[in-house]
Order: structure tokens, then sequence, then C-alpha cells
């Protein structure tokens, strides 16, 4: 579905120089897959799920959807095919705090061009264990409900890619594992491809493939990637 080649981020740096923030030199994502991105903090995890999810231009490589360039190597995909085609769980959320979670859900419809439907919000809500919360304000709520409510924003749009970063971040045993099997019931039952950025040993095991970043620095020669992994 996805194939990625010599991606690579990079930023000025006081000296006169670049930094680079990330450097993938292959990456293919597959219908249906479950990936896991690892490695330590600084190594391009956010920075890889955000040009994977054409929310932010890589500085160079070449990245394609079925075979089909979504623009320039540093352009971003276009805000309607991005909204259709990727379902994104970020650290922050992104939950609209002056909004009850059944307006939250209903914007999200809306933005995606869907006509507005309560009820199908309401079942959502339900599903992700939020019954009785629609009318609750994020700011009310656990970490772990927002969570879940984010997952059921996603759920809204059978998305082809969810990207989740550390989705279990600041949650408990219970919470996190209650949030992958989420995650991942929606991926199966929806043939999504599944990409989430973690650190968490328990998530790594959930998912079906590893791919592992490591920290690059000052511009220069991508290091080779771990035994076993693709090229990173």
């Amino acid at each position: 579905m996805i194939e990625a080649r010599d991606l690579r981020k990079e930023y000025s740096a006081p000296d006169g120089g670049s930094v680079t923030a990330m450097h993938v030199e292959s990456l293919s994502v597959e219908r249906g897959e479950q990936i896991a991105v690892v490695g330590p903090s600084g190594s391009g995890k956010t920075t890889l799920l955000s040009i994977l999810g054409g929310v932010l231009a890589s500085t160079s490589g070449d990245i394609r959807w079925d075979g089909e360039p979504w623009g320039k190597a540093a352009g971003r995909m276009p805000a309607k095919m991005r909204a259709r085609r990727v379902g994104f769980v970020f650290q922050d959320l992104n939950l609209i705090p002056s909004l009850t979670l059944l307006e939250n859900l209903a914007a999200a419809m809306c933005f995606l061009g869907l006509e507005c439907d309560g009820e199908k919000c309401r079942l959502l809500l339900e599903r992700v264990g939020l019954a009785g919360k629609e009318g609750h304000k994020p700011e009310a709520l656990s970490r772990g409900e927002r969570q879940r409510a984010a997952i059921a924003r996603v759920a809204l749009h059978a998305h082809p890619l969810v990207l989740a970063d550390e989705p279990t971040a600041s949650l408990d045993g219970e919470s996190a594992a209650m949030a992958m099997d989420l995650l991942c019931g929606l991926a199966r039952g929806n043939q999504s491809a599944l990409v989430v950025a973690t650190h968490d040993p328990l998530v790594m095991e959930r998912l079906e493939r590893r791919v592992e970043l490591r920290p690059i620095g000052k511009a220069g020669p991508p290091r080779p990637a771990a035994e076993g992994g693709p090229t990173i």
C-alpha cells in the first residue's frame, strides 16, 4: 500500500549546518499489517508517522500510495485525501476541549464529509466503554477514557491507514491493554494498516512486525539497521 524510499527529514542547525532528525532508506506498509515503530527518544518515530500520514513534509525522498505519489518529496498529502485515508491517534489526542465527546465525534464526521449521525457516534462511544459519558467534556475524563474517545473518533471511518503515537503512554496496565485491544480490533475489522510508535514492550509484542529507528544527528550517512530489520 505504502512504499517509502530514502525518506529524510532535516532541520537547520545553529552553526549553519543541518541536523538529520530521521532517515529511512526503505519502508513498506501493506494493507492489514500491524507494525511497531521502535527506537529511543530522538530517533524520529513521531516524525516518521507524521510523514507517512501526510501532515509533515520530508526534506527529500519518495513516498507512494498504491504506486502513486501523493505529491513532491517536500510536499504534503492534500487535506481531503488525508482525512479519508489516514486515521490519527497522537499523544495529544486533539479532542476539542469545549465540546462534549458526542460533539467531538460529530465534528469529526463533518470534517470527513460524512452525514452527521448522532446514533452512530453514541454506538461507537458505547463500543469503547464510554456509554453514559457522551455529554462529558474531555477535561472531565481520565487519560484512558480520552484515549478511548480518540480511538472511537478514528473508528468513524474505515481508514486504510491508522497511525498511533505512543497510545499507551501514561496509561496503567489495564487501560493500556484496552486501548491496544481497541486499536488492533479496529484495524483487523477494517483491514487497515496499523502503525504504532512505541517504547512499550507489551505493545511491541502485540504487533506483527517491528521497524527500528536509530538517532542520527548531524547530516551524514545513515547508520545500518539492526540485524533482521529493514534498512533504516
